[in-house]
This record gives C-alpha cells, structure tokens and sequence, in this order.
C-alpha cells in the first residue's frame, strides 16, 4: 500500500475516520474505524482503531459497546497507551 500523503495514515479509510472522528460524528467514526481492520488486519494503526471505536460507543452513551472494544485493545496491545487509557 501505497502512502497518500506526510501527514496521512496511508489509508483513506483511516483518514476518513479519523476525520468524523474529530467532528464527533461518532457513528460514521465507528463504521470507517471497523471497515479500516477489516481491510487491515494486520495494519499498524489497527490498535488504534479499535481504541477509537471503545471511544466513539463511549460517546454515544453505549459503555457494554464500548467494554467490548476496549477489552480488545488491553488483550492485543497490553503495554501500548491505548490500552492503558482503556483500563
């Protein structure tokens, strides 16, 4: 995959999200970070992502979503900052 741009993730997916993100459109935030570790399993933002969506259930008042999500980020990245924001 090919980078788009200094400050892009390389994945318009994850730009897009990232952007609905910032404006607090939770929902469109949470399909784009979901549609980006599907076409990314492996992808190095994919932590983040998951992160991303624990956050943007959270906002929408859905906290056993948001559990979900969270308990993901703790159980892949033990020692990353996403799961210590997640505890």
């Amino acid at each position: 995959p090919k980078k788009n741009s200094a400050t892009g993730s390389g994945s318009p997916t994850f730009d897009a999200a990232e952007e609905f993100f910032s404006n607090k459109d939770w929902a469109n935030a949470i399909l784009k970070y979901s549609e980006y570790r599907e076409e990314n399993p492996k992808g190095k933002r994919y932590t983040e992502a998951t992160f991303k969506i624990a956050t943007s259930f959270e906002n929408l008042g859905k906290r056993k979503e948001a559990r979900v999500f969270y308990e993901e980020v703790i159980e892949q990245a033990p020692k990353s900052s996403f799961a210590n924001r997640s505890r």
